[in-house]
């Protein structure tokens, strides 16, 4: 097991030496596991510490994924239809559109709708069969098989899964194999340093450290476009979901609405908890 001394010097998003800090610790009576959240000097990219456990087959045999989103599709459609709003203000031709790990193919759906040809990517087979049902294009196929298929996306979307990853730079630039010349990367990704998790770290339902080895801000994704060959198009400030509650526990009450309150005062002043990263290749 990793401890804070031993990480090795070399951020692995930036690619640089490096000091690490701690930012936050997490109580496992919160957040399901004790971690640590540190952060890199360079690239202001967060860590989990002692990293998640969740591997490949969590994802694939995750059942509950598919309650989690049948239990909360309108929330899902309403971050779908702001990723594709703000790919459509880039006025550029509306081709293939890959989403890399759709989950419920909430965005599929939208982008058909805004007139992509779309397709997904989705390890869990359960969500894989669920979205085909509905009548979306959707396999399991590696990035492998798409190049050996001379496959090619005008659009590839990243929503809410580099922090899953043990090594998204490595998935990011296997999926340039796939991206078209012109072709365009979206990421949207919690922003861990908006000043709901900055102020009030414990209410923050972004960290999820069973699952996220990586924490992301809008210095670290850049850094994370620029060692994948992408130059930024446009990075817009978003917020994630926090609502206001009406029941629960004085301590849930207080605690939760506090952080719905934070969360939308983040927004006014440009620290919202939520990001859009719009790039393109590199000629």
């Amino acid at each position: 097991m990793q401890t804070e001394n031993s990480i090795v010097p070399i951020c692995p998003i930036c690619g640089t030496a490096s000091s690490w800090r701690q930012v936050v610790a997490l109580p496992s009576a919160l957040f399901g596991r004790s971690a640590k959240i540190l952060q890199c000097a360079n690239c202001k990219v967060g860590r989990t510490l002692p990293p998640p456990e969740a591997g490949r087959e969590y994802y694939e045999d995750n059942a509950r994924n598919d309650e989690l989103f049948t239990q909360r599709a309108t929330i899902y459609k309403k971050f779908a239809e702001e990723i594709l709003t703000h790919l459509d203000g880039l006025r550029f031709r509306k081709g293939k559109l890959l989403d890399f790990g759709c989950g419920g193919g909430f965005v599929l759906e939208v982008a058909l709708q805004h007139g992509y040809d779309a397709e997904g990517i989705e390890l869990n087979l359960e969500m894989c069969s669920w979205c085909v049902e509905r009548g979306l294009k959707v396999t399991s196929k590696n990035i492998d098989q798409l190049v050996s298929e001379n496959a090619l996306y005008d659009v590839i979307i990243f929503s809410s899964v580099l922090e899953h990853l043990e090594d998204p730079i490595a998935m990011l630039e296997s999926c340039m194999r796939i991206l078209a010349p012109d072709g365009v990367v979206v990421i949207a990704q919690a922003n861990f340093e908006g000043l709901l998790p900055r102020l009030f770290p414990w209410g923050w339902y972004g960290w999820q450290p069973k699952e996220h080895f990586w924490h992301f801000s809008p210095v670290s994704l850049r850094c994370l476009c620029q060692r994948c060959n992408l130059q930024e198009i446009e990075l817009i400030q978003g917020s994630l979901h926090h609502p206001w509650f009406t029941r629960g526990s004085p301590a849930v009450l207080v605690g939760r609405n506090f952080a719905a309150l934070l969360a939308r005062l983040g927004g006014k002043v440009g620290m919202g908890d939520n990001n859009y990263l719009l790039a393109k290749r590199i000629r």
